[in-house]
């Protein structure tokens, strides 16, 4: 089944091909759909933590428009140093004496864009082991967002 499914009715699954696959490599304009905050206590670890979430989704493109992405920032340099790049890009800057928190608020109230490129990879834990895999038993490949490279629109 190539095209998108548009009504329960007539869909067979026997025709679904059930691997996700990823965005083919190259530059895409991407929507924040949502951007927040997120606190909680880690399933496994049992420990407190907290991490900016980002919905995203693929606009202006012929065949991936509307397509989403998700990423979570924890805190540390890398996420900050992204999301700077995500305000440098839009123009949506985090006002004086505001918080993280409340920018992104904004972000998500204006649903701004960007560009930035995308690429495939494995999807491996830290320790490089596959966390995924298709349906043929081989690793999953899965989308990495090249958070240096954010360009404006």
């Amino acid at each position: 089944m190539s095209e998108q499914v548009q009504s329960w009715q007539y869909v067979d699954l026997n025709e679904i091909d059930p691997n996700v696959q990823p965005l083919p490599e190259g530059v895409y304009t991407l929507k924040v759909l949502r951007a927040e905050h997120k606190e909680g206590i880690g399933k496994t670890s049992g420990k407190a933590y907290e991490q900016v979430k980002f919905a995203l989704a693929v606009t202006d493109h012929e065949d991936y428009s509307g397509r989403r992405l998700w990423e979570a920032f924890f805190p540390g340099n890398y996420g900050a140093k992204a999301m700077r790049r995500i305000a440098d890009a839009t123009g949506i800057m985090q006002e004086p004496g505001t918080t993280l928190i409340d920018w992104l608020v904004v972000l998500s109230e204006k649903q701004p864009t960007f560009k930035v490129p995308i690429s495939q990879v494995e999807d491996l834990d830290k320790d490089g082991k596959a966390r995924s895999f298709d349906v043929k038993g081989n690793p999953a490949k899965v989308n990495k967002i090249n958070w240096f490279a954010v360009q404006p629109v």
